[in-house]
């Protein structure tokens, strides 16, 4: 499983939503998604953990190898 999360929703922010999944199951590894800059989670320590972070917009050849390297990186 793997989440991607926008970082800014309608109804609560991403970091708020993956508090919520943690709470239900902590192993499930998460990656954000931007299309504006956010200075408040410039620092990955806020978000984390996390595996990374992707601005939008985005092909989806460009998220595909996004969340691969992501994802190959969090199975080393």
């Amino acid at each position: 499983d793997l989440l991607l999360i926008d970082i800014i929703m309608p109804i609560m922010t991403g970091p708020d939503l993956l508090a919520k999944v943690r709470s239900l199951t902590i192993t499930t590894p998460a990656i954000f998604m931007t299309g504006q800059d956010h200075p408040e989670f410039k620092d990955r320590a806020v978000l984390e953990p996390i595996l990374g972070i992707i601005q939008k917009p985005f092909s989806p050849t460009q998220l595909g190898d996004n969340l691969l390297s992501y994802w190959n990186e969090y199975k080393a």
